[in-house]
């Protein structure tokens, strides 16, 4: 379907889709916690707030935080995919069967070592996590 994609078209389609990446909703949560899941996608700040503890906390049963945690980064790395796919450019070369509570760890870690980016979308922050731990091979 690409091949049939004037290169201006296919341009304007990975912009788009790139775009709608980075403002990615989480898709599954429960009740109350809605404002919570918001929260996280906001910016670098907000997600270290509501997500750091979760992951030291990730074996208690019943806690809703790893689950809206780990289900938003799991969405927000497959819409990463889902881009590469589409696009046929490579945003970044991790090792086939890492894990989210892996990306977690390294995006905490990038937001540790960067505090001058908290502000930037959740989901801007994760992909220069990824790139920084994991340059793409061009």
């Amino acid at each position: 379907m690409a091949g049939n994609m004037t290169k201006g078209t296919l341009r304007r389609t990975r912009r788009l889709l790139l775009a709608m990446l980075l403002c990615m909703p989480i898709t599954l949560v429960a009740g109350d916690d809605i404002g919570d899941m918001l929260d996280v996608a906001k910016d670098g700040n907000h997600y270290l707030a509501f997500c750091v503890t979760h992951i030291d906390k990730a074996q208690q049963v019943g806690a809703i935080n790893p689950i809206i945690c780990s289900h938003w980064m799991s969405g927000v790395v497959a819409g990463f995919y889902a881009y590469e796919s589409a696009s046929h450019e490579t945003l970044f070369d991790a090792p086939s069967g890492i894990t989210v509570g892996q990306i977690e760890k390294i995006a905490v870690k990038y937001m540790n070592d960067h505090p001058q980016k908290l502000h930037e979308p959740t989901s801007l922050i994760v992909l220069w996590s990824l790139m920084d731990a994991y340059p793409p091979h061009r």
